[in-house]
């Protein structure tokens, strides 16, 4: 089974539709969730009560775990963390473009800023 996922964010600018593919990793656990979760006609994949679940929600619950861990995370985090990621793993940077659906090329550079930490590490085997 080939799961896509259909990005759709009415908040977000343009209102763009767009269509990416899932990793493995993404796939089992969506298919592990559906398997425990009631059935409905709801088209949603995150559901509460009420039907979808909200932006508002989906925050309080990465907020539950967050406190729980003692981790900060937003779901904007999780998007930067992911772009951060993908330029470290070396992927193009159209590629990231166009799955994170920037227009400008330029948003899309924001995920290439160095760390401090990676700094400091290349110039600790600097010799003078």
């Amino acid at each position: 089974m080939f799961l896509i996922c259909c990005i759709y964010n009415s908040d977000s600018k343009g209102n763009v539709k767009r269509t990416l593919p899932l990793n493995k990793d993404a796939r089992k656990a969506i298919e592990q969730y559906l398997a425990v979760r009631p059935i409905t006609d709801e088209e949603h994949l995150l559901i509460g009560q009420r039907g979808a679940l909200k932006r508002n929600a989906i925050n309080l619950i990465l907020k539950y775990y967050g406190d729980r861990t003692n981790i900060k995370v937003t779901p904007h985090q999780i998007r930067h963390s992911l772009g951060y990621t993908l330029v470290k793993q070396q992927v193009e940077l159209t590629t990231i473009q166009q799955i994170f659906g920037h227009s400008n090329i330029q948003t899309t550079n924001i995920y290439t800023v160095t760390t401090a930490k990676e700094v400091e590490q290349a110039l600790e085997h600097i010799e003078w």
